[in-house]
């Protein structure tokens, strides 16, 4: 008689791959947390596609994801902070303005989640280095 094997048993053996990332994925966007921060992004998303001026959010939502001090990685800021070096007559203490940081998370409709981008390797890129 042949012995049954518990699910949970057959899942933890099984070969992972984008299916399983996909449950992560799935998982991960119908918690809470990323239900609260989809339905305020779908709500900016739509009023500026209306062309609102102003978007209405939750102040709870607004304390948590904006964050309180200046960022000063932020191009705009760093521009703004050298127009006032320029102004008060000090521009010796301008900074340089950084390159754009590639974001780490992105949610975009438009790509499958669970799928590995290629690597494309450089001139000074060997097979034996490595992507690091």
């Amino acid at each position: 008689m042949k012995g049954k094997t518990s699910k949970a048993h057959r899942a933890s053996t099984r070969q992972k791959g984008p299916a399983d990332e996909q449950e992560i994925w799935l998982h991960f966007l119908g918690t809470d947390v990323m239900a609260e921060y989809l339905d305020a992004t779908g709500k900016i998303s739509k009023a500026e596609g209306r062309g609102d001026k102003e978007v209405s959010l939750p102040t709870k939502f607004l304390a948590k994801w904006i964050p309180e001090t200046i960022r000063m990685e932020d191009r705009e800021v760093v521009e703004a902070w050298n127009q006032s070096c320029d102004a008060a007559g000090f521009p010796d203490k301008k900074i340089t303005v950084p390159e754009p940081l590639r974001d780490p998370m992105v949610l975009n409709n438009s790509v499958d989640v669970g799928h590995a981008l290629p690597l494309i390797k450089g001139e000074t890129d060997s097979e034996e280095d490595g992507p690091f």
